[in-house]
């Protein structure tokens, strides 16, 4: 076998021991289920992601590309997590949160916000990936092939609760808003935080769309007549009616659930 038909088999062997389906695996692996789908049947390579994904899952580098390769052998089987190294201490100014959370020093490309108490350190933490994706506001962005985690940012879930309505904390994901249509609800360049687990318009919010293979972030609403309205709240650009015609072209891909920016005062 070559390297990525090797690759292949042991993804697969992981798959088989630890994951119920391809999509639970290809959200702990970060990337759409249609892209790990193909990933597997042998129409995408994998040679630029193969490294992150061995550290998602737990494996020393090189591991999946080993033909002995041992599902069972992952870092913390094989050495204890007291004897590794110390994180380096994140480069990135912390994003500033309401006044019950503060950011906590975390290794490199995370973001760690709780509160510093010791109830905090009892109570479930989201880890929310910062996902390398761009949405555009105005005239839309090509679809990426695949999504690639830029850094992290973690939340207690008890103040994701008790401040938004989300499917799961597993389908919640933080993507670039770029572009001004949606202006004054949010800038160009803001981080957004979307709901993922959202494919269908229940109700007049804005989300995620693709339609014909680009991106935006759009306010939508649903006629009476079943088309769909994309409204910017920048009054400066018009509605665009999305006609039946292009209903198949139409996939809703998240809910945008806030904006996470900071505001000068």
């Amino acid at each position: 076998m070559d390297i990525e038909d090797v690759r292949r088999a042991n993804l697969k062997k992981v798959l088989k021991a630890k994951f119920q389906t391809q999509r639970l695996m290809a959200e702990e692996l970060k990337c759409a289920p249609n892209y790990f789908s193909r990933v597997l049947g042998g129409t995408k390579g994998i040679k630029d992601l193969i490294r992150q994904w061995e550290r998602d899952l737990g494996y020393d580098v090189g591991a999946l590309d080993r033909e002995d390769f041992d599902v069972a052998q992952t870092k913390e089987h094989r050495q204890p997590i007291s004897s590794f190294p110390a994180p380096e201490p994140q480069s990135a100014a912390p994003l500033q949160l309401p006044e019950s959370m503060v950011t906590v020093p975390q290794p490199k490309h995370v973001w760690n916000i709780v509160a510093p108490n010791e109830k905090a350190s009892t109570e479930k933490v989201v880890h929310i990936p910062v996902l390398d994706v761009q949405g555009s506001q105005g005239d839309g962005r090509e679809a990426p092939d695949h999504e690639m985690v830029a850094s992290q940012i973690s939340v207690r879930e008890s103040w994701l609760r008790r401040n938004l309505a989300f499917s799961a904390p597993g389908n919640l994901s933080i993507i670039a808003g770029v572009g001004d249509s949606m202006k004054p609800t949010f800038s160009d360049g803001d981080l957004l935080l979307v709901d993922r687990g959202v494919s269908e318009i229940r109700v007049d919010a804005v989300y995620v769309l693709e339609l014909h293979n680009k991106l935006y972030i759009k306010r939508l609403q649903i006629r009476p007549d079943g088309a769909i309205l994309m409204l910017s709240d920048n009054k400066a650009y018009e509605p665009y009616l999305i006609q039946e015609a292009d209903m198949e072209s139409v996939h809703v891909r998240a809910r945008v659930l806030m904006a996470w920016n900071a505001n000068k005062l």
